[in-house]
């Protein structure tokens, strides 16, 4: 049986095969951990305080743990471009595939937005004059010009980047990764070296019943953001190198959740320990504020940390648009998309892909820093929908008696029911919360009802949906 072509070769559908371990992990961490731990750690001290938060992700991270593995299993079972949308087609049939395939391309679209605004952020506060006049307002909160070409000038960046082929994107993704690792662990030992940890009493922020059980688990929920984004390994299983095997992508993506959650854990005592949390929580970017007073004579450690949550954000962002660009080929490939959008450029990149999401990422970021918490809700909603299919999928798969992959979960079914379960308590505050915060209906529903609208559309036009009545 001969290979299959390469690109040199004139095949302009198939990736190259050159990612190894190294790679894997950096993908997976990095699109783990972004720019979270600056923009919004304040805001899980100040629903939980720091040891109800700590609490919360260790346990986010077990659960989050579980459920990588089980999608690390499916990972090794089907190592597809499209992944998701690869494993519930098989399993379920084309349309709950698209489904899948299509709310998960919102939630990445929905970050891609969240990367722009936090960027125009962490930049303000560097330079406050950078977000330059304001030009219109959405959901009250004003979209200025300077913001917005900051956002999309990173858009255009990440997409020029990956039109570059995986090989760039690749080099980028492990030079950002251990470098980001490297000045982590300097910032860590320098706030549990040099912080008192009497500065994080009192340890849990407590209800008016004087429990802190909801503060703890709105921080548990919030896992399913921010232990996300280990997707990046499994959606360029394709792209493995020749002696890497599958049991070794499915080891770093469990590997980066686990040393992700270690990470929350770590800064969150080295950000209580600087100064007295219930302070640090006022600061608009409370890590920045804590490194800053650390030091009394080293007031510039706070732009430091904001230039490394900056770094942060650019391997996040790029592993944004690498999920992005790939769901797009796979729903290219099955024809719910233009099957144009499934070629490959000479470089091996998926160029088209990278256009079609970044255009439409650049429309997210019209709607400014007033839609930020609608859609991260919103993303919230369409990972919890998704993982509870993949689930599904993978119990299928289970009973079906298919043969053992290279990764497999240990035990029977029960720990994949357990997995399921994590993923609805956690799920659940995403689509239910935002009833008690709007008056109405939430606008996160609106944008999953419009975004399905699209879908049933593209569903009706497309080959694939034709091709199956």
């Amino acid at each position: 049986m001969s290979a299959a072509p390469s690109v040199e070769e004139g095949d302009v559908t198939r990736f190259r095969r050159h990612i190894g371990r190294l790679g894997y992990f950096a993908l997976a961490f990095g699109g783990i951990v972004g720019s979270g731990w600056v923009v919004v750690l304040g805001e899980w001290l100040g629903a939980a305080g720091p040891g109800g938060a700590a609490l919360a992700f260790a346990a986010g991270g077990l659960a989050m743990a579980l459920i990588c593995a089980c999608y690390a299993e499916l990972t090794a079972r089907m190592p597809r471009t499209g992944a998701e949308f690869v494993y519930v087609r098989e399993a379920l049939g084309p349309i709950p595939g698209f489904l899948v395939g299509w709310f998960l391309l919102l939630n990445f679209i929905g970050l891609a937005a969240f990367e722009g605004t936090a960027l125009v952020w962490l930049l303000s506060a560097l330079l406050p004059s950078v977000e330059g006049p304001a030009l219109y307002d959405v959901l009250g909160e004003p979209v200025h010009a300077g913001g917005l070409a900051l956002s999309l000038g990173g858009i255009v960046l990440f997409a020029w980047l990956n039109g570059r082929g995986s090989s760039a994107t690749v080099l980028f993704q492990k030079v950002m990764t251990y470098g980001f690792l490297a000045f982590a662990l300097m910032l860590i030992v320098l706030g549990l070296g040099l912080g008192d940890l009497s500065n994080a009493k009192p340890l849990f922020k407590v209800d008016d019943g004087g429990l802190p059980w909801s503060g703890m688990f709105w921080v548990f929920s919030l896992g399913i953001l921010f232990l996300n984004g280990f997707q990046g390994a499994a959606q360029v299983a394709e792209e493995r190198a020749h002696g890497v095997s599958l049991r070794a992508v499915a080891g770093t993506m469990v590997a980066a959740v686990a040393a992700a959650t270690v990470f929350y854990i770590l800064i969150i005592f080295a950000v209580a320990g600087a100064t007295p949390w219930n302070e640090t929580v006022a600061a608009g970017l409370p890590t920045a504020h804590a490194f800053g007073a650390l030091i009394p004579s080293a007031p510039w450690l706070a732009d430091v940390v904001i230039i490394i949550a900056i770094a942060s954000l650019t391997k996040t962002w790029n592993v944004i648009v690498i999920i992005g660009a790939r769901l797009v080929v796979a729903l290219a490939r099955d024809n719910f998309l233009p099957s144009s959008l499934a070629l490959l450029n000479v470089r091996g990149a998926p160029a088209r892909a990278v256009a079609a999401f970044s255009i439409v990422a650049g429309f997210a970021v019209l709607l400014g820093p007033g839609a930020i918490v609608p859609i991260l809700n919103l993303c919230a909603m369409c990972l919890a929908v998704t993982f509870v299919l993949l689930l599904i999928v993978l119990l299928k798969q289970r009973a079906s008696g298919a043969p053992d992959p290279e990764f497999k979960v240990p035990g029977n079914a029960l720990p994949i029911v357990i997995a399921l379960l994590l993923v609805l308590a956690m799920g659940s505050a995403a689509a239910v919360l935002p009833l008690f915060r709007a008056d109405g209906m939430p606008i996160e529903w609106f944008m999953m009802a419009g975004w399905a609208a699209i879908g049933f559309g593209l569903v009706r036009l497309s080959r694939g949906a034709r091709s199956v009545r």
